[in-house]
């Protein structure tokens, strides 16, 4: 089968993509595979240019077990789409999980705001409330033990959270004692403002645990098709846009 393959220069390094060849229109979620790898990419010469070792590791769930998550509609569609796919005795247990969160979420009276507000704002309320999000503990429905049920298809929050400094300091996110490695490629906001200029439904980053349910409800508009080349292409070229305004990248 043809395969799609597009060479990127991050820096000074060459980042290939390499993945099933698109159909010529497609839902935003399905470019995720194809984003995905040049994520991952870009974070690898980022590791290599810093040097540093990197706490994080595919069996440590410090973050998992604390953090919110934000992810956009079309990785929030992803995740929706693959619970849909597991085996029913699975997919309820997954469902049972979200269920809980949300319930918590619920009864600490912050669920609307988390419902309205972009999970990336740096608003007053935000900085008031994501305190008491993290103090509520709210697990990744997707994990189990220390393991991450969705390793291959997390977030680009997940994949660019990449901590230098011990792991035990992760429990306590705004404590300032965690450093994180920086993002050259906003890969996850840049696919995300390709679909605000195409769709109609209102784009943000939303905490992973409300996923299921802003799917389910704005499934119509998230199944739209999108000439699949021309949005793969607006998304990589916002990304390096945002990567150069934010000094991330030089020209």
């Amino acid at each position: 089968m043809e395969k799609l393959s597009l060479r990127l220069q991050v820096l000074d390094e060459v980042v290939t993509i390499e993945t099933e060849a698109l159909p010529a229109e497609a839902r935003l979620d399905e470019l995720l595979p194809a984003l995905r790898i040049l994520d991952d990419g870009a974070m690898n010469i980022v590791v290599k240019k810093q040097g540093r070792e990197i706490t994080c590791s595919k069996w440590c769930a410090t973050c998992c077990r604390i953090q919110l998550v934000p992810v956009s509609p079309a990785e929030a569609y992803a995740l929706l789409r693959l619970v849909e796919s597991m085996p029913a005795a699975l997919q309820s247990e997954i469902r049972a999980r979200f269920a809980e969160r949300i319930e918590r979420l619920e009864a600490s009276g912050l669920a609307d705001f988390f419902r309205e507000t972009d999970a990336i704002s740096d608003c007053e309320a935000m900085r008031r409330n994501l305190p008491r999000y993290l103090g509520l503990g709210l697990e990744c429905p997707f994990l189990k033990g220390d393991d991450c049920g969705i390793y291959e298809s997390r977030p680009f929050s997940c994949r660019e959270y990449l901590v230098t400094t011990p792991k035990e300091l992760c429990a306590q996110p705004l404590s300032g004692m965690v450093e994180v490695l920086p993002r050259i490629l906003p890969i996850g906001q840049a696919s995300m403002e390709t679909a605000a200029a195409q769709g109609s439904i209102p784009q943000r980053m939303l905490p992973l645990i409300l996923a299921l349910e802003y799917a389910e409800t704005n499934r119509k508009e998230l199944e739209r098709l999108y000439p699949s080349g021309q949005a793969l292409s607006q998304s990589i070229a916002r990304a390096f846009v945002q990567a150069y305004q934010q000094r991330s990248l030089t020209p």
